[in-house]
């Protein structure tokens, strides 16, 4: 064996074992003598990657091609360095498309390259091609990430029920990731074929195998006493969307609203891209840290650092989470809040708010098991009226009678994964009900041919696809507002309700009727109605719903007055109170407080 085969195989084993500083540094003092070695130069690409340095991975890795222009793996690898960078980033996830593609064309069973494909394929919203490449990676064997991919394109494409079946049988097959579980649970969470027991267990099973590593690397905590009660606290906040997003329109309220003499927040933003809301609300917090590329490891002790008392996550069990440094438990309290509908299963996560519509107590529903309670992992915490406040944007348009049709318009603005057959046999009993009338549909994902597909396919089964009409996707907020002009009652989805769209169609003029279901995912709505003021328009039941929905197509005087005076009805209700939103939630969070400094903290109590 040669000195320098030698030495690479010593920065391999380090590289496997983690320890990728130590590697590089070897590759450093190899790099003089040997600079065109192929060895040298993909083990430092690696090597980079793993420290995050992917800009100097990048060349690494290009220099290697110089010597294997064609190697797949090097391709890969190449697309993956580029994906991981901040700066340039659509010219470089253009680049890392061509690099993936070229890898396949070379090598069709590289997993890898066909993960990389199918991921950018999704973010460029074009989830039917995302769905074809993971189809054609299935002829060269089942692998755990393009698994994950798969039913998570099933998911986005309303086939939840498809991407569980797929998920469930890759799970048997790579018990070892927990990535799995997660898509899993969100798919059946989307599901509505899935009861509340199932949906329950799916996140347990998830929060359990994702959590169960994690304790070993545990940050050790300085818990609260009776001392500590009544100090100022910091709060940590986690997210991947404080930017525009909805998470980040729902969380300005409580952000801009709480106490600063009794809080002071700290952000910790996981994604690379920030714009115009970011910098808004960079305004209302203490200290904001960009966390994208940083470990979770590295995360948590940056907490603990910081000294955070209470951290709030928001995103759940959607992408760009960092529950993984929750898990290890940096701050003496965590909660969950607003991005994700459903518990996270994870044992290290507290609290999760809530409210009592969404999830009401085991004695306002005799004989339901699970309780709601039961359900979750977390401690629930009930922000009543409601646990969203809604911040409407300030540039809205004035509700408009458009031109008064012939019949009646019923809509839905929600994401085209939100339909399901179930959604639209009801919403069928409803155009069946109501004579002249039609369903438009508005909808980004509808920009993929194959969801437009799909969503006519579900009208076709229901024998009312000649009462149809579906709108492209608008190119601003404000002409998105507009299009509410042509909708005379808005129809919600199930069982996974709308949120923003409910709110932005009430600001719109627009009553939206709802069902309330058996699970938080399913009573949003309901809660998000009743603290507006408008409980008239929640059904218990179907026929509840369709008499609903009848009764307000059928009076025009009545759609009239809404369009005319549902603004001003929403913005002096609970659901835009701001001021004393803000004031709930500092309260909650103290109650949180005073719980732990009295030594019950509930994932500590459960250990």
């Amino acid at each position: 064996m040669s000195q320098l085969t030698g030495k690479l195989n010593q920065v391999e084993a380090l590289l496997g074992d983690g320890k990728s500083q130590q590697g590089f540094a070897i590759l450093q003092t190899l790099m003089p003598k040997y600079p065109r070695d192929l060895g040298v130069l993909s083990l430092s690409a690696l090597a980079c990657q793993m420290m995050g340095k992917f800009e100097q991975g990048e060349y690494f890795c290009k220099q290697a091609l110089l010597q294997k222009p064609d190697d797949p793996d090097l391709l890969t690898n190449l697309g993956i360095l580029q994906l991981n960078q901040q700066k340039n980033l659509k010219a470089k996830r253009e680049e890392a498309l061509g690099h993936f593609r070229r890898a396949l064309a070379i090598q069709p069973e590289n997993h890898n390259a066909r993960v990389g494909v199918a991921n950018l394929l999704m973010e460029q919203l074009k989830p039917s091609e995302a769905l074809a490449e993971c189809e054609a990676g299935l002829r060269y064997g089942l692998h755990d990430q393009l698994a994950m991919t798969h039913g998570k394109a099933l998911t986005e494409t309303g086939r939840p029920d498809e991407a569980f079946a797929l998920l469930e049988r890759a799970i048997v097959a790579f018990p070892w990731n927990p990535q799995l579980r997660l898509a899993n649970a969100v798919a059946h969470g989307a599901s509505a074929k899935s009861d509340p027991a199932r949906v329950a267990a799916a996140h347990r099973d998830f929060g359990k195998a994702f959590a169960q590593p994690l304790t070993q690397l545990s940050v050790p905590t300085k818990l609260p006493t009776a001392a500590d009660a009544n100090r100022k606290l910091r709060i940590g906040i986690v997210s991947p969307d404080l930017r525009r997003h909805s998470v980040a329109f729902f969380s300005e309220p409580w952000m801009r609203h709480l106490d600063r003499s009794r809080f002071e927040l700290h952000v910790y933003h996981s994604n690379m891209n920030e714009d115009d809301y970011s910098e808004r609300l960079k305004k209302l917090v203490t200290k904001w840290q960009n966390v994208c590329f940083i470990s979770e490891i590295e995360l948590a002790t940056m907490m603990q650092r910081d000294k955070i008392d209470i951290a709030i996550e928001l995103a759940g069990l959607t992408a760009g989470n960092r529950l993984a440094a929750m898990a290890m438990r940096p701050v003496p309290v965590v909660a969950t809040y607003c991005g994700y509908p459903d518990t996270t299963g994870v044992p290290g996560v507290d609290y999760r708010i809530v409210d009592a519509v969404t999830d009401p107590m085991a004695s306002a529903t005799p004989g339901l098991s699970p309780s709601f309670d039961e359900r979750c992992t977390e401690t629930l915490v009930r922000l009543d009226p409601c646990f969203l406040c809604f911040n409407p944007a300030p540039d809205a348009p004035r509700p408009v009678h458009g031109e008064r049709a012939v019949g009646v318009n019923f809509g839905s603005f929600n994401a085209a994964r939100k339909l399901n057959q179930m959604t639209v046999d009801l919403w069928t009993k409803v155009l069946m009900a109501v004579p002249n009338s039609r369903m438009v549909i508005k909808s980004i994902d509808l920009n993929d041919v194959s969801v437009q597909a799909g969503v006519r396919r579900l009208f076709q089964n229901a024998g009312v696809a000649d009462r149809l009409q579906l709108l492209p996707a608008s190119k601003s907020i404000e002409e998105h507002l507009t299009q509410y002009q042509h909708i005379d009652v808005a129809l919600d989805t199930f069982p996974y309700n709308g949120t923003t769209t409910t709110c932005e169609a009430l600001w719109m003029g627009v009553p939206v009727v709802t069902m309330s279901g058996a699970a938080h995912v399913s009573r949003v709505s309901s809660s998000l109605l009743s603290a507006a003021g408008l409980p008239e328009l929640v059904g218990k039941n179907e026929r509840e719903f369709v008499d609903i929905c009848v009764r307000v197509a059928s009076d025009g005087t009545m759609r009239d007055t809404y369009r005319t005076n549902l603004r001003e009805r929403v913005a002096a209700s609970a659901l835009c109170d701001q001021v004393a939103f803000g004031k709930r939630f500092g309260n909650a969070l103290a109650w949180m407080w005073s719980e732990a400094c009295a030594g019950r903290i509930p994932s500590r109590i459960k250990m």
